[in-house]
């Protein structure tokens, strides 16, 4: 009896495990935590008001506004799409919600390998190297199909032009995606462990 009340209650904890780590248009080599206890509500809340002036700006703001732009402090989902269908790369800009991800990321993982010259520097090879560089005051409208271009040499994709996606990679993400499968399998394999303990 016990043992199937241990299953039930964690089977019903396994959805606040799996939702740490929001989906990310890119992979890291280190997986952070975004729980309250190493990133406030607050910070999430300006993490997504960041996301909200970056997607606006992609999307051709004050011109024209985004479908769609919404971003929740409590579970990190976000998702920004232009009037013409497009998600631009978020993942390639100062202030976005994947940007502000990644550089906690970094820190996190800088302070987990601290003393370790290597893993310091897998942490700006594995993570730094991927937070957004480029800045949203650079782009200029793309017309009046919503889509825009930056106005830098830099051969990164950036924003999405003439309805197509630059990158390959998208801005909008719900919990489950094929990008959060690894915190899915970690947040499992501890919903396992724990069922186990109990079990014994």
């Amino acid at each position: 009896m016990l043992s199937k009340f241990a299953i039930l209650a964690c089977s019903a904890l396994l959805p606040v495990v799996t939702a740490q780590v929001p989906s990310l248009p890119f992979n890291m080599s280190y997986t952070p935590d975004l729980s309250s206890a190493k990133v406030t509500l607050s910070q999430k809340a300006e993490w997504c008001r960041g996301e909200t002036i970056v997607c606006d700006k992609l999307c051709g703001s004050p011109s024209q506004i985004p479908k769609t732009n919404d971003c929740s402090s409590d579970t990190l989902a976000y998702s920004c799409i232009c009037q013409n269908g497009t998600a631009p790369g978020l993942q390639y800009y100062q202030n976005s919600l994947p940007s502000f991800i990644c550089e906690e990321t970094f820190k996190q993982c800088e302070a987990a390998r601290a003393g370790d010259a290597r893993g310091q520097e897998d942490c700006k090879t594995g993570v730094k190297s991927k937070c957004g560089t480029l800045s949203a005051d650079s782009v200029t409208s793309g017309g009046s199909n919503g889509g825009t271009t930056t106005t830098t040499s830099s051969s990164t994709p950036s924003a999405t032009q003439g309805g197509s996606s630059q990158g390959g990679a998208t801005s909008s993400t719900q919990p489950g995606s094929a990008a959060t499968q690894l915190p899915q399998f970690i947040g499992m394999a501890a919903a396992a462990a724990v069922m186990g303990a109990f079990a014994l």
